[in-house]
């Protein structure tokens, strides 16, 4: 019920359509995350909401989402394919690492997040070398168009870039986070969640969707406002405070 699912790129970029089936890449869907950050009374509501939940896994679940978006600054696909391995318990570090391999899906293969992300990636280095193509043509005095040709040379396939998965937004996103000093409430909700799980055991589209069903339990948060993206903007003047 989220419309937010990821942080939308820039005006004009290629289509991309979140899990929600908004474009982000037409102007009147663009929104910048920081416009729905929530408040600290509206956190510690969803908190409670994580409480109230009959199934002990998604109560688990669902705050490990909410304090590693809300306190902790990370991203969607941070949190999805998040593991124990990336965790020093003894010195309270969370490393997010530059480059690890998407075993998230079937069989062992890349999640669908993953293979979206590659998709993208190849679909943008396309639209750059056809744009070259034709703008090179467009310089010519008698260019020859044939069918395919040279055209057909500039579609990128998407299979080198699944290799790369997973792997943080931009290089500056691999981190160390000092997560115990950032917030204690967020490291008790870490080492509950992996003192049974070696993994995040969802897909990306549920972390979204564990958002989205605490926000319908809390009357001062509207679900349809609501998105992992937004908690981590909630994250950053979290940090003064250290809750």
């Amino acid at each position: 019920m989220s419309t937010h699912g990821t942080s939308p790129p820039a005006t004009g970029s290629p289509g991309v359509v979140d899990d929600a089936g908004k474009d982000w890449a037409r102007t009147e869907d663009v929104r910048h995350s920081k416009e729905d950050a929530i408040s600290l009374r509206q956190f510690e509501r969803l908190v409670e909401a994580t409480y109230r939940m009959d199934d002990d896994y998604f109560a688990l679940e669902s705050r490990l989402v909410l304090f590693a978006a809300g306190r902790l600054g990370m991203r969607g696909g941070e949190i999805a394919h998040i593991s124990k391995d990336w965790i020093d318990f003894d010195n309270k570090i969370l490393t997010i690492p530059s480059h690890e391999r998407c075993t998230d899906g079937r069989d062992g293969g890349i999640c669908g997040h993953c293979r979206g992300a590659a998709e993208q990636m190849a679909r943008t280095r396309t639209k750059n070398a056809l744009e070259a193509h034709y703008h090179a043509l467009a310089q010519q005095d008698n260019p020859v168009l044939e069918p395919g040709g040279k055209a057909a040379d500039c579609v990128v396939d998407p299979e080198p870039f699944e290799a790369q998965m997973w792997s943080p937004k931009t290089s500056a996103a691999a981190r160390d986070i000092p997560y115990a000093k950032t917030s204690m409430r967020a490291a008790l909700a870490l080492e509950d969640y992996f003192d049974r799980y070696d993994q995040f055991e969802a897909s990306r589209v549920a972390v979204n969707r564990r958002v989205t069903t605490m926000a319908e339990q809390v009357d001062c948060v509207d679900e349809d406002e609501i998105y992992p993206h937004a908690l981590r903007a909630t994250a950053a003047p979290t940090w003064l405070t250290r809750v």
